[in-house]
């Protein structure tokens, strides 16, 4: 099982898009986060998010940046 989400917030040029996936590290969402690390894209480098430096968020979570 997972759980998939969307937000916009915000107006034109300072407008915020995110999409959620929520689910178990050995399901598919598991498998796609490991993905996002792996298979790169030009232009949209992956990063674990941090409270601080050297305290990550829980669960680990994945940002993709991409700006238009």
């Amino acid at each position: 099982m997972f759980l998939v989400g969307e937000a916009l917030i915000g107006e034109e040029p300072e407008l915020a898009h995110i999409d959620l996936i929520i689910g178990e590290k050995t399901g598919p969402v598991g498998q796609a986060f490991a993905n996002g690390f792996t298979q790169l894209s030009m232009g949209h480098t992956p990063l674990l998010s941090v409270i601080r430096p050297n305290l990550l968020t829980k669960p680990a979570t994945l940002i993709v940046p991409k700006v238009r």
